[in-house]
């Protein structure tokens, strides 16, 4: 069955992610379930939160829920829709079938479903949807490192899980969002001939919240978990600008049972 959305997608929020899993949840009795997106054309993209299209493809393409994403054509709904060739259609709680695309439908025996607006989720500005691809990354080796360790505990106070937590963001960067007054460096050092560079940290708050059949458990506020935990910032680094790497105290990754994949709310 092919399964067809569409919106902005400017940027990347629970209520988007609550909105593709529904859908595939919904349409999941009628067999295996492919997901298309069609993105606003640009030139029809007014909000004020606006990012090109092929920011837009990345963004939902990195949370691994779409199997394809294409954008609108600017004038005409119904080549969009042709070209998608949907079985089945979902709406936002706030989105409306276009007039002249509504015949089309009809003839063609496409459904149409509804699916609600996500209670109980505020949204802010600072806050970033992630989806985890190595649980212990590599930083594992320069977390045991005993001068790093040291430094970061005594920065700190707290006694680190070995390696970092990787996450690639549904957002082109994060640095936008980080207040330059809340970061902590840790000065590098030379040991053995080799040096070993500065590193920043940024304070942050992890939300993982409990998916079930693959489709969000609500009410939220009774399914979520919270953990504080910082993103380490390299002085040089060879992933790009949507990755991040994140140190947790001791704990954190086992209460939260994270594995690849997963997708989590990052508030900055």
């Amino acid at each position: 069955m092919r399964i067809l959305l569409g919106g902005c997608f400017n940027k990347i929020h629970l209520g988007h992610v609550y909105l593709l899993t529904e859908a595939r949840y919904l349409a999941g009795d009628h067999g295996q379930v492919f997901l298309w997106v069609v993105l606003t054309h640009d030139k029809n993209n007014f909000k004020k939160n606006f990012r090109p299209a092929e920011i837009r493809i990345k963004n939902l393409e990195s949370l691994g829920l779409v199997h394809r994403v294409i954008v609108g054509d600017r004038h005409d709904f119904l080549k969009t829709t042709a070209r998608a060739g949907p079985d089945m259609i979902f709406l936002g709680y706030d989105q409306e079938v276009p007039r002249l695309l509504r015949k089309y439908l009809k003839e063609k025996k496409i459904r149409v479903k509804r699916i609600d607006k996500l209670k109980g989720y505020r949204r802010k500005n600072n806050q970033v949807i992630g989806r985890v691809f190595q649980v212990i990354g590599r930083g594992a080796h320069f977390m045991g490192i005993k001068r790093y360790k040291q430094a970061l505990e005594r920065k700190l106070g707290l006694v680190f899980s070995p390696g970092t937590l990787n996450l690639e963001l549904a957002r082109e960067n994060v640095f936008d969002l980080m207040d330059k007054k809340s970061f902590i460096k840790i000065k590098g050092f030379k040991r053995e001939g080799k040096n070993y560079g500065s590193l920043l940290l940024y304070p942050i708050v992890l939300k993982k919240y409990n998916f079930y059949k693959g489709r969000l458990k609500l009410p939220l506020k009774g399914n979520v978990r919270r953990e504080k935990a910082w993103v380490v910032i390299p002085f040089k680094t060879s992933y790009n600008s949507r990755v991040i790497e994140i140190i947790r105290a001791k704990g954190v990754g086992e209460f939260f049972d994270l594995r690849n994949d997963d997708l989590l709310e990052v508030a900055f």
